[in-house]
């Protein structure tokens, strides 16, 4: 694999990484704090709740809602709270109508979908370092002490006895 690829997936490892902290901390803040964030276009209304077991994700169409980003954070509330997965649509005729459409799943299924990407950069940096050390088949991994003219696995001659 080219050397800048291979650098460009530790980036991409690294923040996904970041990425799989975000949620185990949001998690443990989510028992003290229930925190709201929004974004309103006009017409769309887009919110990310979070509160004590679940995250919550929001699409809101309406005309009643400010344009810009908001961010609200209070005590938990015993009305709120959800365990598991849960979607929901709603409807409604006040401030000129609105529809919401509604997601909410558990912080260890947000913690399972982000740490995804780290452990399968996990698997692969410790498939390539155990063919690459010295003994080992370059092509399967196979350790080749027994039978160093050629691997008994997967049939490929090593580049040293190809080049003599």
């Amino acid at each position: 694999m080219p050397r800048v690829i291979r650098r460009g997936l530790n980036v991409l490892a690294v923040l996904s990484l970041a990425l799989c902290v975000a949620p185990a901390v949001m998690w443990v803040r989510s028992n003290w704090r229930t925190d709201l964030i929004w974004w309103g276009g006009g017409a769309a209304n887009v919110r990310a709740i979070t509160m004590p077991g679940a995250v919550r994700f929001t699409f809101i169409h309406s005309t009643g809602y400010v344009r810009g980003w908001n961010y609200t954070s209070h005590s938990p509330s015993p009305a709120v709270q959800t365990t598991g997965f849960d979607f929901r649509h709603n409807k409604g005729s006040a401030y000129g109508g609105w529809e919401e459409w509604s997601v909410a799943f558990p912080w260890s299924v947000a913690c399972l979908i982000c740490s995804a990407a780290p452990a399968i950069w996990l698997l692969w940096y410790r498939h390539t370092r155990i063919r690459e050390e010295p003994g080992r088949c370059r092509h399967c991994g196979y350790d080749l002490r027994a039978t160093p003219d050629r691997c008994p696995e997967c049939g490929l001659v090593p580049k040293e006895l190809v080049k003599s």
